[in-house]
């Protein structure tokens, strides 16, 4: 028979609360910690519950099995209080199943040793009561009983201490969210320690359960106003997003950011990273590291490649109160690799020849004016070797234009072969050629362009199956006091390949 009283009431409407908490916070079960503290409410459902009925039931077995929920839920609250803490705070690294494994196995075991007590009477030795008054328990614990509701109690306290380390960890934007967490477990640990103590003033009653339950509410109001912006917005966001306190602890991110940070690691929800320190995911890029650290009153900004040759936009901002005190930064990372890519297929085609893919005549006279104003400053030799295809007009004519443009690239295929990577080779037009030798003096360069043109000499390019066969003529000049600039060696280089030309198959060096 049950009788409903006043306290059993309370309880039990306190519990229908629980349950629609935790209901209600599955909604945004995509929030890190939904599942955790919906672990809490149903733990705390069934200890408020139980707790409630026991007290209105006058039947010695039914005050048993309600006096068995009401345990399980009050054990099962230590459990989910460290997975809520563990969550939040520094020890991440705790929440694997090597530490979680041996923490829940001891309230298993005592759980099971609840339920099953009956048997062996090893927890809770019955203790009938005829009166049938709700403030006596039908049950006396046993010391093994009491040592694993201290156990709870040490598990509630670590994660108390874990909480308060957050909060002193953490000042923007979370500060105040750990702040509720602490208040809500703090408390009815405390009304439970002074009941226990024999100190409450509504004894027998004890009240612990009905704080849990209110501090549940203030902890689910917080989903109410977090989880669905960051999940919705933040995730989806293509542009990676980290927030960052004071300190440097990273205090929010998106998956985008969390991809970049951990170059598609192992770890794949971005709140294992909370807590952790920006600069130590971030030492591989020192730009990133020196402008994320010299940033404090203004924003920077810069870019990025990562190892797998993508190119990142880094904006980092100071956030700051409303009294213009700084708090943190703001850091945003847009993918610009395609921009990238364009950009470089756009210079490739303006700076390379179409052909050949060396350089074009415009950027080769750019880069050897470079290597010449170099050579003046530190009085340095190079040297310049003009090429041109003996004959190139007849080896169109007779074998097509298309034979014509192989001839042209097996001849660079040719050449790159005996060059070093600081050399500089572009083409000047049609069948012409040229090569800059920077730190080469005469002798140096004309032995280069022996080299070429005899590799040409010997050659056999065979193309659609007819072999061709051609020579090159060179002009070979090197730098003197009279060059004032690059434009002087082609004009001199000029002139001995014209000169090389009469001739055919030679190199001509002045």
């Amino acid at each position: 028979m049950v009788w409903i009283t006043y306290e059993s009431f309370v309880l039990i409407v306190a519990a229908s609360l629980a349950l629609i908490l935790m209901v209600a916070v599955l909604r945004f079960r995509q929030a890190p910690d939904a599942l955790a503290f919906a672990g809490l409410m149903l733990s705390v459902f069934m200890w408020t519950l139980g707790y409630g009925l026991e007290l209105a039931s006058h039947s010695l077995q039914l005050k048993s099995f309600w006096h068995n929920l009401q345990q399980t839920g009050r054990l099962g609250s230590a459990l989910a209080w460290l997975w809520l803490a563990l969550m939040h705070g520094p020890k991440k690294k705790w929440l694997t199943v090597r530490y979680m494994l041996p923490a829940s196995l001891v309230l298993v075991i005592a759980v099971v040793l609840i339920w099953t007590n009956q048997w062996h009477q090893v927890m809770l030795e019955a203790t009938p009561n005829p009166s049938g008054s709700p403030d006596v328990a039908p049950v006396k614990k046993t010391p093994l009983f009491l040592a694993f509701c201290i156990y709870a109690y040490l598990l509630k306290i670590l994660s108390l201490m874990l909480f308060i380390q957050a909060y002193r960890r953490f000042s923007f934007p979370h500060h105040r969210q750990y702040l509720i967490y602490i208040i809500s477990l703090f408390l009815p640990l405390f009304i439970s320690l002074i009941h226990g103590a024999g100190l409450n003033p509504l004894d027998p009653f004890d009240p612990s359960p009905l704080f849990l339950v209110a501090g549940g509410l203030l902890v689910a109001l917080t989903f109410y106003r977090r989880p669905i912006v960051r999940a919705k917005l933040l995730d989806h966001l293509q542009d990676g997003i980290i927030v960052t306190d004071c300190s440097g602890m990273i205090t929010d991110l998106n998956r985008a950011a969390l991809q970049l940070l951990t170059q598609e690691s192992s770890v794949t929800k971005p709140h294992t990273l909370l807590g952790q320190p920006l600069a130590e995911m971030i030492q591989k890029w020192p730009e990133w590291t020196k402008a994320y650290t010299t940033c404090q009153e203004s924003s920077q900004h810069l870019e990025i490649r990562t190892e797998a040759n993508r190119f990142y936009e880094i904006k980092i901002s100071p956030i700051k109160n409303r009294q213009g005190t700084s708090i943190g930064h703001l850091t945003v990372i847009h993918d610009i690799s395609r921009r990238k890519q364009i950009e470089n297929t756009l210079i490739k085609q303006a700076t390379t020849d179409y052909l050949t893919g060396i350089h074009n005549r415009r950027h080769f006279i750019g880069l050897s004016e470079h290597q010449f104003q170099i050579a003046i400053r530190y009085d340095k030799p190079i040297s310049l070797i003009m090429i041109d295809i003996d004959y190139f007009k007849q080896i169109n004519d007779t074998y097509g234009h298309v034979a014509g443009d192989m001839v042209l690239t097996q001849f660079v295929n040719i050449c790159i072969s005996f060059l070093r990577r600081a050399d500089i080779f572009g083409r000047m037009g049609g069948e012409e050629f040229a090569i800059t030798l920077p730190e080469t003096p005469l002798d140096g360069a004309k032995v280069v362009a022996e080299k070429i043109r005899r590799a040409i000499e010997q050659s056999t390019f065979v193309i659609d199956g007819t072999p061709i066969r051609f020579t090159i003529s060179a002009g070979v000049v090197t730098k003197t006091e009279q060059d004032a600039s690059f434009s002087s060696l082609i004009r001199r280089a000029d002139q001995l390949l014209y000169k090389a030309k009469k001739k055919r198959n030679c190199v001509r060096v002045q």
